[in-house]
């Protein structure tokens, strides 16, 4: 008799807990959708998956009622909370922006889920920073042209009016010049010589490459070598007080000429090409 008193009591008890935790999911979830002015009826799936995590966490794992009923309703919360931060929408949009980006987006999906969230945010860090090297490695050369009735020079690729000048090759690398696209630069550069056969004026628009390092400066060393080999006049145009102070340090300046520097592109076009006419 005893005995059934107590599993009565403990049955009693142990119901009632449930049902509070029960209300208390249902609740919370009736007022969060109610403030989103959404109508949700599915309250019983969270319940469900609480009930689930509950059983499992007793029977599997030995852990005590007392416990589990709250790492329960916790889980119930957390899957609710990555329903609701989980946008395929988003991941569809990046498929259609770029490929590759989708796939940097599912490795870190896949790492958060398998691994863990503080796994999962330093595998997102790494990505994008590796993501960040290959594109600042690669970066594209823009060979320049004048826009009709201006001294304004832009990339021919952007502006169909642009119009090259004879014996003139204009080029603009916007990015710092560094180890990871030194090379790059120095490879686009006697490519761009090799594409325009008789040039007898190179200028470098600088004003996206506010700095250079030491692999940099070397690289940019065999392209004045190249230049010299072929007789082309090199100038250098729009650069900055720290671009041109690393330059100083590295020597180029003296290689260059100070007098090679210029204000613009066209003021170094109209310079060069004067310079070359002399007698």
């Amino acid at each position: 008799m005893d005995g059934a008193l107590s599993a009565a009591i403990s049955i009693a008890f142990h119901g009632t807990a449930f049902a509070m935790v029960l209300y208390l999911v249902s609740v919370g979830l009736s007022v969060t959708m109610g403030l989103m002015g959404f109508v949700n009826l599915a309250h019983g799936v969270f319940a469900v998956a609480g009930g689930y995590f509950m059983t499992t966490l007793i029977f599997r794992l030995g852990i005590p009622f007392y416990l589990a009923v709250p790492l329960a309703t916790l889980a119930a919360v957390l899957i609710y909370v990555a329903i609701r931060l989980f946008k395929p929408a988003d991941l569809r949009a990046i498929a259609r922006f770029d490929l590759f980006e989708f796939g940097l987006a599912a490795v870190t999906l896949l790492a958060v889920v398998l691994i863990g969230v503080e796994q999962g945010i330093g595998v997102a860090v790494g990505l994008a920073i590796l993501d960040r090297i290959r594109l600042s490695a690669r970066p594209q050369l823009h060979e320049l042209g004048r826009l009709p009735g201006t001294t304004s020079w832009a990339p021919l690729s952007a502006e169909p009016s642009a119009t090259e000048l004879p014996g003139v090759l204009v080029l603009l690398f916007a990015t710092p010049l560094w180890y990871a696209n030194a090379v790059h630069f120095r490879d686009e550069v006697v490519t761009a010589l090799g594409r325009n056969p008789g040039t007898q004026i190179l200028v470098l628009d600088a004003l996206g490459m506010s700095d250079v390092d030491f692999t940099g400066s070397r690289e940019l060393g065999h392209v004045l070598d190249a230049c010299d080999r072929a007789h082309v006049a090199f100038g250098v145009a729009r650069t900055g007080d720290h671009l041109e102070d690393m330059l100083q340090r590295s020597g180029l300046t003296q290689r260059i000429g100070a007098n090679h520097f210029y204000a613009s592109v066209n003021e170094a076009v109209t310079a060069l090409t004067a310079q070359d006419k002399m007698p």
